[in-house]
């Protein structure tokens, strides 16, 4: 017996040299041949046995066996608990078991297995013990495999504070726990968290270890990742450049790591406007893959398009072309003619092409890539997606808005079949579509892509993350531009709050949010909401370049503005003043938004401030030529297609309705409606709707009601038949219809449809807009003119809601007030009147009593108190309207001229009856 167990002692030190040693082959012979000697003398249940079992997995683990380490944690948990029922040296065995069970991908296993050793080392060693911490620690890293970071915060967390406490945990420990954390945090889009802990884990790190080595490069790294997610683009420019100089004095500079450092560095450089700097670390690249690969490597060619595109943002065309050329050619020589490779200089050539506004020649070759890729679908479809969409970009700019718009719907439709499940590829298409939808003024249809994207979003990110907030940013850039300010300020607060959460408050994305969401609190005439958040901006610009200097001199302007709309004269002068001075002390010119508000404050200090509606901005010359070169490629494409084709003939119909809508927005009437006329008939079932809705509206806006009604009827019955009678488009029709019988006269007929319109925009909740509200107050008009005035007071008072949500109370809200006061006088409800007309007035007043448009306004409001018996008020608001007339302004209209002079005399006040036949002013 006491051979054996000095046999089994010898073994074990052996075993133990080889391990330390390195040498883990050897130390497995001599674990398996200490498991036998057990075996061959009945030792297999003792208290040796386990723990030699143990340590045989361990080597196992080492060796990436993690099934085999597994059944010996297994077998020494067993005989431990077993003889010595659960000791720490039984939970150490389950800890290692744990850590193996995660190593195979079986990360509940490994969890539950890790809950039991916490409970183990809790009770058995206290909860301050370094054991019981290194336990809480992989508890955490178990729950973030399983993507559960809120728990795995909460386990990292306890120990991270438990560690200030333990004075034998090491600060690489500490240092693990911070960059787990990080990790976490990131995931979850905390990235303002995320930076704080990596931070902290590399300054640990770098102090202990030195920043030479894989530990410090592999946090760096992923620092440099989260720094790009929140565009704090020269912070990852700085922390990736730096690891790529540890990487250059660890590594040869030759291995393909190091090359896609430096092209990955170069790209945050060129991101970062760093240009130069981009193409000189492209260039290194590009002389360490043709050293050590030679040009026929597939690397060299693609970093000669890269250096093409940083020549392209340096607008130097020629060397762009030349390197994009010279990557074609090698490509061209090295691959099969139609290999999907050559299609990357294709992309690239057409981006080129792009750039210098040559768009036919970026069409040719985005084009020529389309056509390879499309030879090899099965393996191409996500990159035919792509090319779609770059297509698609370079109509939009074009303003070819149609064609783009369809190209985004091609691109998503072919990621849909597919991809079984959206990422962020298709996040981007839906908000590209959304808003080419905008700029073609179909704001409904853009704000429905918006809710359909914020869906995706919330689904792939979650409720916290900062790329929710940028698709509910989306959507309330949508409602802004539909007129649906209150509904894009509730979006656009919700995505400020998230984005607050996760990222710096100087962050270039919250502040974007911030200033889109002062923008529209300002146009709702919630200024004091717009003043706090102009200043939060104001006070997050540091002014360290001219640019930031002059985005200064911005923000002041529109807080001017805010207290203009206010009434606080003297403050808004006072802004206005150091914007103008700072503007002239940047020493650059005024951009478009300074100038636009500099306009905005001199309109607003006559009291005309507009409320913000959508519109389509007037057509510039380039833009204009531009067009028609995209019509004439347009035409050369729809000529070109086959209509034996399925896709080709899908193709020309959508190309034809393009045409339409490019000839309608250059007013060449006759060639939109012969383009519209040909998508109508080549179009398919699903497009056929949209193009004889628009060959519809194109006749009703020339001019041509009949061809137009009968269009709108052929879309209904179509729609009843083959389409969804509870649909947007549905919706849309009845809407056109109604406009028909109106303008026609058919007052009964139009109220019809109107009311069906109505009722089904309500059930679809689609957005309040400007085609919205005008419909709604033709209804209104209808049932006042049908005496109806009862259902007319209903219809105006939810308007007049839905504007003073959307727009604050402006005077188009006033307006509306003094309809409905109106049909309270004809109801004989004069409380309900009295009340709406003083309201008016009120309103009315915030631009100064003193002003013409205050006096005209208590001229119609006098005359309205006195239909409603109320003669005292109807006194003293002509009276207002009368002096003012005096000083020169047309404020006062011969009726309410005449009205007060007879309620004047009616009431005895003589002094004041004469006053005005005299044309005196009266007290």
């Amino acid at each position: 017996m006491s051979f054996y167990l000095a046999e089994i002692k010898e073994l074990r030190k052996d075993l133990v040299e080889s391990y330390k040693g390195g040498d883990l082959k050897r130390a497995l012979f001599l674990g398996k041949q200490l498991l036998e000697i057990y075996k061959q003398n009945g030792g297999l249940g003792t208290q040796g046995f386990a723990e030699d079992t143990h340590n045989v997995g361990v080597i196992f683990d080492e060796i990436g066996l993690y099934d085999k380490a597994v059944e010996c944690y297994l077998e020494a948990a067993t005989i431990k608990k077993t003889r010595c029922g659960e000791s720490v040296s039984f939970a150490d065995t389950l800890n290692n078991l744990a850590i193996a069970y995660s190593k195979m991908g079986q990360h509940e296993a490994a969890l539950q297995t890790h809950m039991r050793v916490l409970d183990l080392r809790e009770k058995k060693l206290g909860r301050d013990h370094i054991d019981y911490i290194h336990t809480l620690y992989n508890i955490g890293n178990t729950h973030e495999a399983l993507d559960q970071y809120d728990d795995a915060l909460e386990s990292l967390g306890q120990a991270l504070e438990m560690s200030y406490c333990c004075k034998t945990l090491q600060m690489m420990d500490i240092a693990d726990i911070h960059a787990s954390m990080a990790r976490c945090y990131e995931y979850k889009g905390n990235f303002k968290k995320a930076i704080f802990y990596f931070e902290f884990a590399l300054d640990i790190i770098e102090k202990k270890q030195g920043v030479k080595s894989l530990h410090y490069i592999t946090n760096a790294t992923s620092l440099v990742s989260v720094c790009q997610k929140s565009e704090f683009i020269g912070l990852a420019v700085e922390y990736c450049e730096k690891v790529v100089e540890i990487r250059r004095q660890m590594f040869p500079q030759g291995h393909l790591d190091y090359v896609n450092n430096l092209n990955y560095l170069a790209a945050l450089c060129r991101k970062d406007g760093q240009f130069d700097k981009a193409l000189k670390f492209h260039k290194i690249a590009l002389d360490l893959i043709e050293k050590h690969f030679g040009q026929k490597c597939f690397s060299y060619s693609d970093i000669l398009d890269k250096i093409a595109i940083g020549f392209c943002y340096k607008k130097d065309f020629t060397k762009a072309l030349e390197y994009s050329q010279r990557a074609l050619e090698l490509r061209s020589k090295t691959l099969p003619e139609g290999e999907v490779e050559i299609t990357k200089s294709y992309m690239t050539l057409g981006e080129i092409a792009d750039k210098m506004g040559d768009y036919a020649q970026a069409t040719f070759y985005f084009q020529n890539a389309l056509a390879v890729r499309e030879k090899n679908m099965e393996d191409c479809r996500g990159a035919i997606a792509d090319t779609w969409n770059k297509i698609a970009q370079l109509f939009d700019r074009q303003g070819a808005y149609e064609a783009a718009a369809f190209m985004y719907e091609v691109a998503l439709k072919i990621r849909d079949s597919y991809f079984s499940a959206k990422n962020d590829t298709d996040v981007y298409f839906m908000k590209s579509l959304a808003q080419t939808r905008g700029k073609q003024g179909e704001f409904t249809r853009a704000v429905l892509t918006c809710l359909e994207m914020e869906k995706v979003a919330r689904k792939l990110y979650g409720k916290e993350h900062p790329k929710y907030a940028t698709a509910l940013k989306h959507v309330g850039v949508a409602y802004q531009k539909s007129g649906d300010l209150f509904t894009a300020g509730r979006y656009l607060e919700q995505a400020l709050n998230i984005q607050r959460e996760a990222l710096d408050e100087d962050n270039p994305i919250y502040i974007k949010t911030l200033e889109i969401f002062a923008e529209v609190c300002f146009n709702r005439g919630d200024c004091v909401r717009a003043i706090q958040l102009y200043k939060e901006r104001n006070d997050v610009n540091f002014e360290e370049t001219a640019q930031d200097r002059r985005e200064a001199a911005c923000t002041l302007l529109a807080i001017g503005n805010c207290y203009l709309k206010l009434g606080d004269k003297e403050k808004s002068k006072a802004y206005f003043t150091e914007a103008e001075e700072k503007i002239k002390r940047c020493h650059i010119i005024p951009n478009e938004k300074y100038n636009q508000l500099k306009a905005m404050f001199e309109s607003g200090k006559n009291g005309s401030f507009q409320a913000s509606q959508p519109g389509r901005k007037r057509m510039r010359d380039g833009e204009q030529r531009c067009l028609e070169q995209t019509i004439a490629f347009l035409i050369q494409f729809y000529e070109k297609a086959e209509n034996t084709v399925e896709n080709e003939k899908k193709k020309k119909a959508f190309m034809a309705f393009s045409l339409g809508e490019m000839h309608q927005r250059l007013g060449k009437k006759e060639e939109a409606i012969n383009w519209y006329t040909l998508a109508e008939k080549e179009s398919e079932p699903e497009y056929y709707v949209r193009a004889c809705t628009r060959l519809g509206e194109a006749y009703y806006a020339y001019g041509q009601e009949e061809k137009a009604f009968q269009k709108f009827l052929n879309v209904k019955e179509y729609i009843g038949e083959y389409g969804n009678p509870h649909s947007a488009d549905y919706c849309k029709i009845l809407g056109h219809i109604g406009d028909y019988f109106y303008k026609k006269g058919d007052k009964e007929r139009a109220l019809g449809f109107y009311d069906s319109w109505n009722q089904l925009y309500k059930e679809l909740n689609l957005p309040d807009c400007l085609s919205y509200d005008n419909r709604v107050e033709k209804i209104c008009k209808i049932l006042t003119a049908s005496d109806r005035y009862k259902e007319a007071v209903e219809e105006y008072c939810v308007l007049a809601m839905s504007i003073r949500d959307r727009e604050g109370e402006t005077a188009r809200f006033a307006k509306l007030l003094l309809r409905m006061a109106i049909l309270y006088i004809h109801l004989c409800n004069t409380r309900e009147a009295e009340t709406l007309l003083d309201r008016v007035l009120i309103l009315a007043g915030k631009s100064g009593i003193a002003s013409e448009n205050f006096a005209k306004v208590c001229d119609k409001v006098g005359r309205l108190y006195s239909l409603a018996g109320l003669e005292e008020k109807a006194i003293e608001a002509l009276k207002l309207a009368y002096n003012q007339s005096l000083q020169g302004k047309k404020c006062i209209t011969k009726e309410g001229l005449q009205l007060l002079s007879r309620l004047l005399w009616k009431n005895g006040d003589n002094k004041a009856y004469f006053s005005i036949k005299n044309g005196c002013e009266m007290e």
